[in-house]
């Protein structure tokens, strides 16, 4: 990611430091420029070294009394997040400062896919697609041909009125209107 001059880093702090982002925040420039030659270095600098580095602290700085450091990598933090979701969506290493430490880490960034080939028909795809079809079409007909078979052996339960049964033998000579109009 990064060749033995620190180079790649270098493009990359350059790249950042130019966006609107960084131009206007003079803490924020100075802490990326400073964690970043660090990182060239190879020191892990501590929170009592950047506050004197940085932000001009003496001895008499104590951090457990004084957050100065921590919000401030807090910020650059989240303006780095701010320069990748704008700006730098694009760039192929991204700048990271992992949680509770205060070094640099250069991470590699997975190639954006382009919005036009998410529908993009493909062979494998329109195959995938023509075999889901048959399988979702082969289900139904199977349950369709289930419940046919189902009702046809219900039907098959059921028996054929006889009018000689002694149930239905009454209903021949049996007038329902003329009943009905006795009544009213």
């Amino acid at each position: 990611m990064q060749d033995s001059n620190g180079v790649q880093l270098a493009s990359i702090q350059t790249k950042i430091l130019a966006s609107e982002l960084f131009q206007h925040s003079k803490s924020c420039r100075a802490l990326l420029e400073y964690l970043i030659d660090c990182s060239k270095s190879g020191i892990t600098p501590k929170e009592t070294t950047i506050a004197a580095e940085v932000f001009n602290k003496d001895q008499q700085f104590h951090p457990g009394e004084d957050p100065l450091v921590r919000v401030s990598i807090h910020n650059l933090r989240k303006r780095l997040q701010d320069y990748y979701n704008s700006d730098g969506k694009d760039d192929k290493y991204r700048i990271e400062i992992p949680k509770g430490q205060y070094v640099i880490r250069l991470r590699e960034t997975k190639p954006r896919r382009n919005p036009d080939s998410k529908f993009k028909l493909t062979k494998g795809f329109l195959l995938d697609y023509r075999f889901h079809l048959i399988l979702i079409l082969t289900i139904v007909s199977l349950v369709l041909l289930l419940k046919y078979l189902n009702l046809a052996s219900e039907l098959n339960t059921y028996k054929i009125v006889d009018k000689n049964d002694l149930i239905w033998g009454n209903f021949d000579n049996f007038n329902f209107c003329d009943s009905m109009s006795n009544k009213i």
